[in-house]
């Protein structure tokens, strides 16, 4: 059940109660009339004055009710676009955050080809802090879709994808605050094969087997984008996309 779906049952019950006080009324006004004996004048225009207000008042109540609901479920409807496309921003935002640290890394953190070589820290604390962040993101998300379900239509869908996702960061973010501190030993030299979740970061994604960055994360995004876009399709009249599930979203290249 969507958000409008909740709103819009209590409404039509009270169009019916309406409905009924209306009949009710002109029923009972109308009865009142022909009972009148035309000759009282005064108390036949007064019943027939009545009738006509009745009509009127209680038409003019149903049409506002009818127009203040429909006015409600649109502005509804807007509130569900605007978050599911603000959702989808979000996510959007924390891939590409997640994947130009991927590339710092490489460029920036790596003294030489992986999979065995040293790890320059300077350029390891730097793209930590995006890591870190779009992690937090992705679980403020997760969070939102838990507690908001009949705002998002697919909630049931995108809990487990946004789990993944937020999982597999939450690895890489363990490992740093388990592994960097002993770096700090000038003793120690902190190597790439000692970060098993790095490692699997920075791969090439045709490396076989397949990094999961690549399967947990990459391909998971693009389950969740779909996903969203759906539902938003959906709230437009639109029929869903049937692309493939794990399609990368278009425009965007996982290297």
């Amino acid at each position: 059940m969507t958000r409008g779906d909740a709103f819009e049952k209590p409404g039509r019950r009270l169009f019916w109660v309406f409905g009924a006080v209306f009949v009710a009324c002109v029923a009972f006004l109308t009865s009142y009339y022909q009972a009148l004996s035309h000759t009282d004048e005064l108390m036949f225009e007064f019943a027939k004055a009545a009738i006509q207000i009745g009509v009127i008042s209680l038409a003019g109540t149903i049409i506002d009710f009818l127009v203040s609901g429909y006015e409600r479920r649109l502005a509804q409807r807007r509130y569900q676009e605007d978050l599911l496309r603000s959702t989808l921003s979000r996510i959007t935002a924390s891939y590409n955050r997640t994947k130009a640290a991927r590339r710092q890394m490489r460029a920036r953190g790596l003294q030489g080809e992986p999979p065995d070589c040293p790890v320059r820290l300077s350029g390891y604390d730097d793209i930590m802090g995006d890591v870190i962040d779009a992690q937090l993101e992705l679980e403020a998300i997760k969070s939102d879709v838990g507690t908001s379900k009949s705002i998002f239509p697919s909630a049931k869908a995108l809990e487990p994808q946004l789990t993944s996702m937020e999982s597999y960061l939450n690895k890489i973010v363990g490992e740093y605050e388990d592994e960097r501190g002993r770096a700090d030993d000038p003793a120690v030299e902190l190597r790439l094969n000692d970060l098993k979740a790095m490692s699997d970061f920075v791969a090439k994604a045709k490396s076989e087997p397949k990094p999961r960055f690549i399967t947990d994360y990459a391909d998971v995004h693009s389950k969740v984008r779909q996903i969203i876009r759906n539902d938003l399709i959906e709230l437009a009249g639109g029929k869903p996309e049937k692309t493939s599930a794990a399609e990368p979203a278009k425009g965007t290249k996982t290297s």
